[in-house]
């Protein structure tokens, strides 16, 4: 992380600095690079960290400070839209240098994933750390279920073939549904909304000053639903009836944004179309974006988890680039009939995460292994239905020689259980 912010800040400095376009492209791709590095990382650092009673509102919490981020972003536009000179762009572009460098601080402050210290051996530092964050009974236990969950793990290839191979631990299964989730974040349509937000209200014939007023209001919007969808619903109502939600008001947000404009030429048909871009945003802040994010990390395990993580977000970027990519030419092209293939889209996604993608609120990220045994899937939908111990459990037994683990075996309780 504190590479990722480092090189992020750095793409900063020479951007807000830049002297020609080559110098503002080179450095635009290094800040990427860095935000890249970043994002990677800190959903799967916080998945780790958190409690499961809390994992899903303290990572979703990224997300609501990035909404308002996104929101400070649309107000810093406006107010330095009048500004003719080279103040107009460079000021902007410095101002992400102080939320950059308070993380940077802030990492400092940081503790390492106890998961990742106990895969490398170091079962000390584990320990302390979550002692530091449960308490030293929930620690001893939760430290037990990770060692149990590691060992399960070394009974397969752990390399990056093996998100692409059948094992009796579904790590194929989960590393598509890391990289499904992803991809389906951007098929949502959302920075065809977010990136072209003045292009598209441009559309519905309002003033300058009004749509001005009308992408701020978005971004506060955006930020008011992503407090709804991370605070209260998320781990209420689980991720994937959260997922579902959030397709079906997308898609009727999409389908709303058509009709208007269609029929743009009517004061109706531009109210329409406003009200379905407001409906879309505040429906994926309060749901794809917490979920989306969250959902990815949780349901691959240790032994693959940064591997197929990174691939889910590469993937994520590169479905970001094409959507971003093809919206300007689509929207002059097909008009109003772009918005209803994301509607389409959109609706399809609800069966599909119905009857494939597992719940995982309210579990362990050990527990939700247990969804996961000697090749089957259970799709899970109850957010609070428990799971049951004795899969894993027989899954370690018959899955990884006990002579393997002696030397993870230093309880006696943990032996006698492998």
């Amino acid at each position: 992380m504190q590479i990722g912010v480092l090189i992020t800040l750095l793409g900063t400095g020479l951007q807000a600095g830049s002297v020609n376009l080559g110098m503002w492209v080179a450095a635009r791709i290094i800040n990427g690079f860095g935000v890249g590095i970043v994002t990677s990382v800190a959903p799967t650092l916080m998945g780790e960290l958190a409690s499961p009673k809390w994992r899903g509102r303290l990572m979703a919490m990224e997300l609501v400070i990035g909404s308002l981020g996104l929101m400070l972003g649309f107000i810093m536009s406006y107010a330095y839209s009048g500004v003719t000179n080279a103040r107009g762009w460079r000021e902007p572009l410095a101002w992400q240098a102080p939320p950059i460098l308070i993380t940077l601080v802030c990492s400092f402050f940081l503790p390492e994933s106890p998961r990742y210290l106990a895969e490398k051996g170091q079962l000390d530092k584990a320990e302390a750390i979550l002692i530091r964050l449960r308490g030293t009974q929930v620690a001893a236990q939760e430290l037990l279920e990770i060692r149990e969950a590691i060992a399960l793990e070394h009974a397969v290839q752990t390399g990056w073939s093996s998100m692409l191979r059948k094992d009796p631990q579904c790590l194929r299964y989960r590393a598509m549904l890391n990289w499904a989730v992803n991809i389906l974040q951007q098929l949502t349509g959302i920075n065809m909304a977010t990136y072209y937000a003045g292009q598209i209200i441009g559309t519905f014939g309002f003033t300058p000053y009004r749509a001005n007023i009308l992408i701020i209001m978005l971004g506060l919007v955006g930020h008011i639903g992503a407090q709804l969808g991370c605070f209260v619903l998320i781990d209420r109502i689980g991720r994937i009836k959260l997922l579902m939600l959030g397709s079906t008001c997308l898609a009727i947000g999409q389908a709303f944004l058509a009709g208007g404009v269609a029929h743009i030429e009517t004061s109706t048909g531009a109210g329409v179309a406003a009200f379905g871009l407001f409906l879309f945003i505040f429906s994926f802040s309060g749901t794809w974006l917490p979920g989306g994010w969250l959902y990815g990390p949780e349901i691959t395990p240790l032994a693959i988890r940064a591997k197929a993580s990174g691939v889910g977000y590469m993937l994520q970027f590169l479905f970001n680039f094409f959507i971003v990519e093809i919206t300007p030419v689509a929207i002059d092209a097909l008009t109003y009939k772009f918005y209803i293939i994301f509607a389409i889209v959109n609706a399809l996604t609800v069966p599909l995460l119905y009857f494939f993608f597992p719940e995982t609120a309210n579990l362990s990220l050990e527990e939700i292994d247990c969804l996961f045994v000697d090749g089957k899937v259970i799709v899970r939908h109850d957010a609070n239905a428990p799971v049951s111990r004795a899969n894993l459990d027989n899954a370690i037994k018959s899955g990884h020689p006990y002579e393997e683990e002696k030397d993870l075996g230093a309880e006696g309780h943990y032996v006698e259980r492998i």
